[in-house]
């Protein structure tokens, strides 16, 4: 179990998946596949995005609230012509969002396509950061 969080932290991610207000890939078979991993910067996602462009995805800070959502069109949309023998490559929606305690700065987010990978970054705050408090 990763140190750097903090039991509140944990509350509120257990109790929104228990509520069913948020989902992720632990408690929904559904989900759409996202890696979630945090380092001594901050939080990241690396979420596959094969076959659409970063044009296709939007994602906004509201609050506390990071959302990234991708509406997939049909394939009779995309190319009506396709017959597919095979069709092994996943491209479905997905609408994801997360919440985030005050540790964590959102509105430095910074996202970017890395070889088929959606990779978002949030860093901590620096609020977040231990300081010493003087006794007066």
């Amino acid at each position: 179990m990763n140190t750097n969080v903090d039991a509140i932290d944990l509350f509120f991610r257990d109790f929104l998946h228990k509520q069913g207000l948020f989902k992720s890939p632990e408690t929904s078979k559904s989900s759409y596949p996202v890696d979630i991993f945090e380092t001594s910067k901050g939080m990241h996602f690396e979420i596959p995005c094969t076959g659409f462009s970063k044009e296709d995805v939007k994602i906004t800070v509201k609050s506390d609230i990071l959302n990234i959502k991708y509406d997939r069109l049909e394939e009779d949309e995309l190319d009506p012509e396709r017959r597919y023998i095979c069709k092994g490559v996943a491209t479905r929606s997905f609408d994801l969002g997360y919440k985030f305690s005050s540790k964590f700065d959102l509105a430095k987010v910074n996202a970017y396509f890395e070889h088929g990978l959606l990779k978002i970054e949030v860093p901590f705050s620096k609020e977040a950061e231990p300081r010493e408090v003087k006794i007066k």
